[in-house]
């Protein structure tokens, strides 16, 4: 897979045995936001979240839709990796 010159710090990740890249995009038309790829043999996007207003992810072509499980652990290594780990408020 060619790198994305526009993509930045880009990380990967694995959720249940599948490897996955997290990278930061700027564009024009729709600002800065994530995106997820399935890194497979035919990577493919999977999910994008905009960063300006705390958006909710956005799943490309409904993926994993049956899997509410799977979107939650991809969305929450999303959060970990970018928005660093959550805190409980316990002290």
């Amino acid at each position: 897979m060619r790198p994305n010159p526009r993509a930045l710090n880009p990380q990967t990740f694995e959720v249940e045995g599948q490897q996955y890249e997290l990278a930061e995009y700027r564009n024009d038309m729709g600002g800065p936001h994530l995106k997820v790829t399935e890194l497979s043999e035919h990577p493919f996007t999977v999910m994008t979240r905009g960063l300006e207003y705390g958006e909710r992810p956005f799943w490309i072509g409904g993926y994993a839709i049956g899997q509410p499980e799977l979107r939650e652990h991809i969305a929450a290594a999303v959060a970990a990796l970018h928005d660093g780990p959550a805190t409980t408020g316990r002290t």
